[in-house]
């Protein structure tokens, strides 16, 4: 066999076995478009986060997990977001008679603007409700709050983040107060995430740090 007849066969065999190695490589799934079906994602997060409640009472640490997700269709968008957590040193991922409270929320939007760059802004509806617990969530009675937390607003989007807030009631404050939810990316995996709120008499927040769950 001559040097070119050797050469054309290994050409022709590296071209076979580099297209069989692309074949065999698996197709990268197309972004889900809410223009033609509605889209779901959903996001897990280890969270750590201190509080400060009403009354001036001294802030206290939480750590926990939170589970979100979102379904957008054409410009809506549903929402919900579970929170358990429990007291540092004695909160254990995955072991429910260590939680000392768990919370939910759903809420409502509609992208009346679209920006460039990926911001959206419109109005918005949310409701939420908090159990506390005293000896962990297994064998224990909840204690529900006396208010609820729901109102009405906006909600902002962009690349990385998000923000609603609403005006109505908080479960920890009196009368009408406003209430703001924020999620802040500030890597790939790490985000701040926060909650205000303010009413006549009173105040309370809650700032941490979440980690996204692979």
């Amino acid at each position: 066999m001559t040097s070119h007849r050797l050469a054309i066969l290994l050409l022709a065999g590296g071209l076979l076995c580099g297209q069989a190695v692309l074949a065999a490589e698996p197709a990268i799934p197309a972004p889900c478009d809410p223009a033609v079906r509605p889209c779901l994602a959903t996001e897990g997060w280890l969270i750590t986060e201190r509080v400060w409640t009403p009354g001036g009472a001294d802030p206290r640490d939480l750590v926990g997990g939170r589970v979100q997700a979102e379904v957008r269709w054409h410009r809506w968008r549903w929402a919900a977001r579970g929170d358990a957590t429990g007291i540092p040193g004695t909160y254990q991922a995955g072991d429910w008679r260590t939680v000392r409270s768990v919370e939910g929320h759903v809420a409502s939007a509609f992208d009346v603007l679209r920006l460039p760059g990926g911001v959206t802004f419109g109005p918005a509806a949310g409701f939420g409700a908090a159990v506390t617990l005293e000896e962990g969530l297994l064998g224990a009675k909840p204690t529900l709050p006396k208010r609820v937390t729901a109102g009405l607003g906006f909600r902002a989007s962009w690349p990385g983040g998000f923000l609603w807030a609403v005006a109505g009631q908080h479960q920890a404050l009196r009368g009408v107060a406003g209430v703001a939810v924020w999620q802040v990316r500030l890597s790939d995996h790490v985000a701040n995430v926060g909650r205000f709120a303010v009413g006549a008499n009173n105040w309370t927040s809650t700032i941490g740090v979440a980690v996204r769950l692979k």
